[in-house]
């Protein structure tokens, strides 16, 4: 009897790995101000920007909080746009889904964002795909994991609508009820003559939690360098525009 009970809980373990079901938290667990809270249950989303990291006031306090922390107090921010997105029909789905598919980055290829300047939609990468490495730079096939690892690197080159075809290094983590994208772009990003981030200058962030209302994305873009104020607005318009681009596209991908 003994024999059958272990090889019944062995199945069940392996089966865990393998579907790895969100855990979930409370939404009021995190931190996140009550006029956040507010916004995020009757609009769906709260944005904040600003010109220094202690004015960064959006970021939830979960378990994975202090990778992304990490990462930003290697910037001297002078600009940041960030975001919280809350999708409530997203409950425990399968985190191992959305691990793979978040790995699965050729799927960003063709996204769309709306344009301010131009005031239409249009495509916003060209082009993605993974590396070996930023010497090599050959490109290999998206990751297929079968279990969730506390932690990924690779590279990645992204070809979008702002800076061209530019390398980034990619690292993602997991604990029970999150998951934490970071990209951080290893060559300088120039918008015509004007330099926007010398290299791993500029993070971008998408942090992601289960929560019981809904699975909560935060979203962030911090850099060196700052932004003047007579462009600053139509700067932060258009980021904001571009996260609720990757918004709908976590939408997409998450595992129902």
């Amino acid at each position: 009897m003994s024999h059958y009970i272990h090889k019944f809980l062995l199945i069940v373990f392996l089966f865990s790995l393998t579907t790895s079901l969100f855990g979930q938290v409370s939404i009021t667990s995190l931190t996140i101000s009550e006029d956040s809270l507010n916004s995020l249950r009757t609009e769906g989303f709260v944005q904040s920007s600003g010109d220094k990291a202690s004015k960064i006031s959006l970021m939830p306090a979960g378990q994975l909080t202090q990778n992304l922390q990490q990462s930003l107090d290697t910037l001297k921010v002078k600009s940041f746009v960030e975001s919280l997105y809350l999708l409530p029909n997203a409950k425990q789905g399968s985190q191992l889904g959305l691990y793979k598919a978040l790995l699965n980055i050729t799927l960003l290829k063709g996204l769309e964002f709306y344009s301010r300047s131009e005031k239409q939609t249009k495509e916003l990468i060209y082009d993605v795909y993974f590396v070996d490495s930023f010497e090599n730079k050959n490109r290999i096939d998206n990751p297929n994991p079968q279990t969730l690892v506390p932690h990924w690197s690779g590279i990645m080159m992204q070809d979008d609508e702002t800076f061209g075809p530019k390398y980034y290094l990619v690292n993602i983590y997991t604990s029970a009820n999150e998951i934490l994208m970071t990209t951080q772009n290893l060559e300088k990003l120039t918008q015509g003559a004007i330099t926007t981030a010398k290299p791993k200058e500029m993070l971008t962030a998408f942090h992601l939690i289960q929560t019981t209302e809904g699975l909560l994305l935060y979203q962030i873009v911090a850099t060196t360098q700052g932004i003047p104020g007579f462009v600053q607005k139509k700067a932060h318009t258009s980021l904001f525009n571009r996260q609720e681009a990757y918004k709908n596209w976590i939408a997409k991908i998450y595992p129902k």
